[in-house]
């Protein structure tokens, strides 16, 4: 009986020493692996393999260096051998069924996948892979499905947010879209596309202080090129913040040469309201010279003209004449054309002007250069009814004027 026990005791203690020994192998094959030394991951890796065939962990770790070496078809040998050993080892059907994708195997990847849900219906990866599977395979409906069932689980994976709000957006169901990529950038906040995404939302809307903060968010993230600093200088320009307007349309045409017309036009617009009439000009220019057949840079650059005294009137008058050949209802060209007319006191081709304003632009403004017209050729009636007009139009001259033209 002593002798048995002693040959049991040697036989565990063998058996430990072996096992301690191809652990020992195993983790230092791990940390070849980490520092991304394949080759000696692979010869110890093959090691534990050969003296334990049932060892899961070092086939399917054997896999993934190979597969980082490009040797495809040996990584998935090894993902076959790491579920041989182990039937339920869902990282290694895991890791098969996205090879299989890589390399255009959809119908084995999916074979794979729904081996995963069927033994674990809760795996959040295997959804995440399933979508992006019938994504490949153009099964829009199917990918949506699978993503929500991700998301219905909890997933902490941004990007599968994203991938539902991009289905969202092509089917121009933006409110939903809006919710997944704000979930996108709670999760992640360095997500730079999920910003540039619910960005390009609100910009579509014309919510431009919303979409402005989004690409701002954007390019803080990284995200740096001509059609996001376009969008987001779009947003500056629709809100009037021409200082923060500036800077964007600056680097467009100094960093990404742009050829767009507008973002000259909307330069120049930019100086005319800071009082900068000489740069405003030459941006209107460059504007022209893209675009030749744009009222508004006509008009715009007449403007500045107009604003740098007597010298230029000519000058303003000819662009004037130009926008409204290019636009007949161009309504702010007809009212500043108008102003001209009046102040050199031709008052029949101001009148002209100043009807054709009031029909395409009927603003304070218009009504109340149109009733100061009135008055200085003597039509009371007339006058009073244009400034009361301006004046309901919250046009301050008028508000003024019609205390002392048009007594109650």
């Amino acid at each position: 009986m002593k002798s048995i026990s002693l040959l049991l005791t040697l036989f565990f203690f063998a058996l430990h020493v072996f096992a301690q020994n191809i652990n020992t192998v195993f983790d230092r094959a791990m940390a070849s692996m980490g520092n991304k030394m394949y080759i000696e991951a692979i010869k110890d890796f093959s090691f534990v393999v050969g003296k334990d065939k049932f060892y899961h962990d070092a086939w399917l770790n054997r896999g993934k260096c190979y597969e980082a070496m490009k040797n495809d078809e040996s990584a998935i040998k090894d993902y076959s051998q790491a579920i041989a050993a182990k039937k339920d080892y869902l990282e290694a059907y895991l890791c098969r069924a996205a090879l299989y994708e890589r390399t255009g195997k959809v119908k084995e990847a999916a074979a794979d996948l729904d081996a995963i849900l069927k033994m674990k219906p809760e795996n959040t990866e295997a959804w995440e892979r399933k979508a992006s599977l019938e994504l490949t395979r153009k099964d829009v409906e199917a990918a949506l499905k699978a993503l929500t069932k991700a998301i219905e689980l909890k997933t902490k994976n941004a990007e599968t947010y994203v991938k539902r709000a991009d289905i969202y957006i092509s089917r121009k169901n933006q409110g939903d879209a809006i919710a997944d990529l704000g979930k996108a950038v709670a999760l992640n906040p360095d997500l730079k596309e999920a910003w540039n995404k619910r960005g390009s939302i609100y910009f579509t809307q014309g919510e431009w202080v919303k979409a402005s903060e989004d690409f701002s968010k954007a390019i803080e993230k990284g995200l740096k090129n001509e059609g996001i600093f376009e969008m987001r200088a779009e947003c500056y320009y629709k809100n009037e913040f021409w200082d923060k307007a500036l800077p964007d349309l600056t680097t467009l045409i100094t960093t990404y040469k742009t050829k767009n017309p507008v973002i000259y036009r909307y330069r120049g617009e930019v100086y005319s309201s800071k009082g900068n009439y000489a740069e405003a000009v030459k941006d209107f220019s460059k504007a022209i010279i893209l675009n030749n057949s744009d009222y508004a840079s006509y008009y715009g650059r007449g403007y500045a003209y107009a604003k740098q005294g007597k010298a230029k009137e000519a000058l303003a008058l000819r662009d004037f004449n130009k926008a409204i050949e290019l636009k007949s209802d161009a309504g702010d060209a007809y009212l500043k054309r108008g102003i001209y007319y009046f102040e050199k006191k031709k008052y029949d081709e101001a009148l002209s002007d100043f009807n054709k304003a009031v029909k395409y632009l009927p603003s304070g403004e218009s009504y109340f250069y149109r009733g100061a017209l009135y008055d200085v050729t003597n039509k009371p009636d007339e006058s009073c009814a244009d400034l009361k007009k301006a004046a309901e139009l919250k046009y301050p001259a008028a508000i003024e004027m019609i205390k002392s033209r048009c007594p109650m």
